[in-house]
């Protein structure tokens, strides 16, 4: 029997509590007879012990934990104690929110059947621990004989001869998304449809034997459909497939396998891929075996439909030539050999590796191991040379009860505890304290790690980093591929606010799987800072998440800021995946340029990150599908430049659907564009499927809705309800609703205090509603320079912050924003400017117009005379000392208040270099238009305003008085 103990899961799992026993036996003195009675009367952290014997019959069959934090274990294993379903039903229901904390252990399940969903267990919205359990004989017609559904830990046990007739996953369905953690498991002589042992699964897998199983279509072994599963040290042999994937079967919508340290051998396959079949898949492979297997196309691996393979440091029988790849990619990396591994009894399932095995000690470096358990399928150390050994067996080694990469009897002269794998709790394993140089007896204070000074790769600076250390990386290009594997770290460069020590510290991933990734766990205290991120051909930073499907239930939550990630590409299938630039991410966003990057469906520049997402510059970028910018993201969207990005399905700048609802503030949408032909709606925004969010204080301009039909231009609302509120719509094209087109039965649109170029004309309504509030116009916003399209084609931006004669200054709504783009202060009170009566003084659009100088003003004449044949009056404006005039926008003409007059000449004195007096600008307004705001005569204040280069604005108020000739 192997010898593995989970210490870091059990460590998890136990939680101190009082507790009581309850005793269970069917034919001796006890508290209770079945095991749902006992059940019944237990309280959270009580322990059941179940006498020997076969347990049958109502209380023994279909039992329900309610939820409760208990344990229910046999008193002597699964050899004395067995739940004998009698064919009537499945043993135990998993589903009201139960989690690892709700234990069973040490049970024989048998002769369970259901028509659908677990013929042994079953197990849905709940994640429980399962310990020592045997499934055998239980059937199911759908969907998973033994075990199905919900994201339970599974330690030693066993899955037998178990039945799924006409679905998929013999042994367990963990299919959607579902998920789990199997350690030393063994599934054997397992059916079904699909899946022999295992179906669908974003699974992690370690430890495990996979043998004997039988699928009546594809995936001999496994069978993963649009999932994510990890198998790490796991021994993949004799299991057969009448289809395709005698082995393993990847395929549909981007299923992405990470297999690492495995022995998959002597499989079969009818069809293709003997030991591994991928089809429309993207699957990694280090440090494996994949030897003996047989198909008709490809006995090793056949991949196909675009599909990717990444193959490293593995033996491959037949080398790159077996390979079966039609029309797929083929990523054929370091460190592969052709050879003989020299097994040492592989007819009767012995795949440990002989003396003279050209395996040994040729997998990738240490540092590339996957998860937290280190030891390999016989619970030795998994590292016992100078590097890893390929497959799931360790030459040489001895047994590592902790897994820590340390040897039990390598220990003893350490003084660390062979049953304890951080023996000073310091948070790194023992195994890598001693690789690292330090001491595993005592809790140090992590000092950081610089790159390449300390190590010459990134990742071995993440694998020997303490929790929380900082890793530097100097300036250089680093061509590998970085996983965080759910440390927590600040990974970042030297100077990750100087633009060019952001441009000279590179990764470059060469095309091959995402550039920097992480596990799914990592928390906001994992910081990427200060790269050039690209090259990437799976998003150039994302995470795996195996834990769920993509927008689902939060993932990684580390920061990402002040990266430029740059021209990285997706390739996914399905219409539900894609993130060029970055995928999957639920943290904090910000600061980072993302340009430049492809995905073959969604979000060409960011897809499925339901954090925050602040302060980017997103351009051209460009999705195949929808969300050229940014697709299918919840939480909160606020201060990003998203500008010159395609969608080639819909949305050139963000889409949204009913699932996937941000809050979208501050933000500049712009130059977007889709694609021609049949689709090709939403230049600017894609709205979907009842949508319901909230768009604030946006500027919304210049995007293109290109398809045949050109439907919302600036926004493509279907069946959608969103409020736009401060928000500019111009420039906008498409055949229907340029700025805004409304679609779907229960679509309704809700726009105030918003500057839409031909008012509420200008909104197709196809079908639905819109609710045309209080406060709109429908007047030329008057940028400072608009952006535009060149001959090509190519977007080529503007500037839209408002000049000082907008109509949109002072004409919004508190709407709950109090800060711009640029990060000013709303409501900012622009001097002169009245345009909303009584209410507070916000702008519309992403830029408040902020006037923090005031210099001295002087009008002239001192006294005007409404009839005079003068045809001019001046203003000499004295800015303060520190201003040179080179701070100063020349091409913007100073403006006066009230009636926003702008100056028909000026001259700024003095003029070239700095001054040693105060700057002056002498400023020339026609005096019949200036005198058109005051129809009043007397003492006027009148205040003028100029702009800096900076944006800014400048301004200064006189008292001049108006008078009218004598009648």
């Amino acid at each position: 029997m192997r010898k593995l103990a989970f210490f870091l899961v059990l460590l998890v799992l136990a939680i101190p509590c009082s507790s009581e026993i309850i005793t269970v036996d069917d034919d001796g003195p006890a508290h209770f007879n079945t095991i749902q009675a006992a059940i019944n009367v237990a309280k959270n952290c009580d322990t059941i012990i179940v006498a020997d014997g076969t347990y049958t019959g109502n209380g023994n069959r279909d039992i329900d934990f309610k939820g409760k934090a208990i344990t229910v274990r046999s008193a002597n294993g699964p050899e004395h104690c067995i739940i004998d379903c009698q064919g009537l039903g499945r043993a135990f229901h998993f589903h009201s929110g139960e989690q690892a904390d709700s234990h069973l252990e040490g049970f024989t399940i048998t002769n369970g059947y259901v028509k659908v969903g677990g013929g042994g267990i079953y197990c849905t919205g709940s994640g429980p621990t399962l310990m020592n359990c045997t499934l055998i004989g239980n059937s199911v017609e759908m969907n998973g004989g033994g075990l199905c559904g919900g994201n339970p830990t599974v330690i030693n046990c066993t899955f037998i001869g178990n039945l799924e007739k006409s679905g998929a996953g013999g042994g367990a369905l963990n299919g959607g998304s579902s998920s789990g953690m199997f350690f030393n498991c063994v599934f054997e002589a397992n059916t079904a449809s699909s899946g022999g042992a295992i179906y669908g699964s974003w699974s992690t897998f370690i430890n495990c034997i996979i043998t004997g199983n039988t699928a009546y279509q594809d995936g001999g072994g496994i069978a993963c459909w649009g999932s994510n599963p990890t198998l790490i040290n796991c021994t993949i042999a004799g299991n057969h497939a009448n289809r395709d994937g005698g082995g393993i079967y990847s395929g549909l919508h981007s299923s992405r396998p990470i297999i690492t340290q495995c022995t998959i051998i002597d499989n079969s396959a009818n069809g293709r891929g003997g030991g591994l079949y991928c089809d429309d898949s993207y699957s990694l492979i280090i440090g494996s075996i994949l030897y003996g297997n047989s198909a008709d196309e490809g006995n090793q691996l056949s991949a196909t439909r675009h599909s990717i393979l990444r193959i490293s440091y593995s033996n491959i029988q037949g080398g790159q030539s077996d390979v079966y790849p039609e029309y797929c990619t083929l990523n054929w990396g370091d460190g592969n050999i052709d050879a003989d591994p020299c097994f040492i009894d592989p007819e009767n399932g012995d795949y440990r590796l002989a003396a003279s095995s050209c395996c040994i000690d040729a997998a990738a470096p240490y540092y590339y191991l996957f998860g937290q358990h280190f030891a390999d399928i016989k619970g030795d150390c998994r590292l016992a040379g100078q590097s890893l050994d390929m497959g799931s067996n360790e030459f040489g080694s001895s047994p590592d009860r902790d897994a820590d990469l340390l040897s039990d009897i390598d220990e003893i002269p350490y003084g660390s505890k062979p049953n304890n794998p951080d023996t000073d709790g310091d948070g790194l394993l023992d195994g890598v304290e001693t690789i690292r140089g330090t001491d595993p007896t005592t809790a140090d204070a992590p000092p950081g790690i610089f790159i390449p000074a300390q190590c010459p790769a990134i990742q071995q600076g993440l694998f020997l980093a303490f929790p929380l250390e900082t890793v530097t990386v100097s300036p250089g290009i680093y061509y590998e591929n970085v996983d965080f594997q759910g440390k927590n770290l600040i990974l970042q460069s030297i100077a990750p606010l100087n633009n060019e020590t952001v441009d000279a510290t590179i990764i470059d991933a060469k095309g091959v799987d995402t550039v920097i990734a992480f596990i799914g766990t990592e928390n906001s205290s994992c910081v990427v800072s200060g790269f050039t991120v690209t090259n990437g051909g799976f998003s150039g930073i994302g995470s795996r998440n195996a834990a769920r499907p993509l927008g689902r239930d939060k993932g990684c939550e580390a920061i990402i800021e002040n990266n430029k990630i740059v021209n990285n590409f997706c390739y996914s299938r399905g219409g539900n995946r894609g993130g060029g630039g970055i995928f999957n991410c639920d943290g904090v966003i910000q600061n980072n340029m993302i340009s430049n990057n492809q995905a073959s469906e969604d979000g060409g520049g960011i897809a499925g990150c339901d954090g925050t997402i602040r302060n980017n510059i997103i351009s051209n970028n460009t999705s195949g599908y929808r969300g050229g910018g940014i697709s299918r993201c919840s939480g909160l969207i606020t201060g990003n430049i998203i500008t010159g990005n395609y969608g080639g399905y819909g949305a050139g700048g963000i889409y949204c659907d009913r699932r996937y609802s941000p809050t979208i503030t501050n933000c500049l949408i712009a130059g977007n564009m889709t694609c021609g032909g049949n689709y090709g709606d939403g230049g600017g925004i894609y709205l979907k499927n009842h949508c319901d969010l909230t768009i604030t204080n946006c500027t919304i301009v210049d995007n293109k809705a290109r398809g045949n039909d050109g439907k919302g231009g600036g926004i493509y609302c279907e069946y959608g309800t969103p409020t736009l509120t401060n928000c500019i719509l111009w420039g906008n094209t498409g055949l229907w609703g340029k700025q805004l087109f409304i679609t779907g039965r229960w679509a309704n649109v809700t726009v105030s205090y918003s500057n839409v170029r031909g008012g509420v004309g200008s909104v197709y309504i196809e079908e639905g509603s819109l609710n045309w509030a209080e406060g709109n116009i429908d007047t030329d916003p008057y940028f400072v320079e608009t952006g535009y399209w060149d001959a090509n084609d190519v977007w080529i931006n503007g500037d839209y912050r408002l000049r000082a004669g907008s109509p949109c200054i002072d004409a919004g709504t508190d709407a709950g924003v109090y800060e711009d783009i640029d990060g000013n202060i709303r409501p900012f009170d622009f001097p002169g400017v009245d345009n909303n009566g009584e209410l507070p003084d916000f702008d519309m659009g992403a830029y408040e117009a902020i006037a923090t100088m005031q210099g001295k003003l002087t009008m002239l004449p001192r006294t005007i005379n409404r009839s005079r044949q003068r045809e001019t009056i001046s203003a000499v404006m004295r800015l303060p000392e520190s201003i040179i005039t080179d701070d100063i926008d020349v091409d913007e003409l100073l403006v006066l208040f009230p009636g926003a007059i702008e100056a028909v000449s000026q001259s700024i004195i003095p003029s070239g270099k700095p001054a040693q007096s105060n700057v002056r600008i002498v400023a020339v307004f026609d005096k019949a238009e200036s005198l058109s705001g005051v129809p009043d005569n007397g003492d006027v204040e009148l205040t003028v305003v100029g702009r800096f280069n900076t944006g800014e604005y400048f301004y200064s108020t006189d008292k001049i008085r108006i008078i009218s000739p004598r009648n």
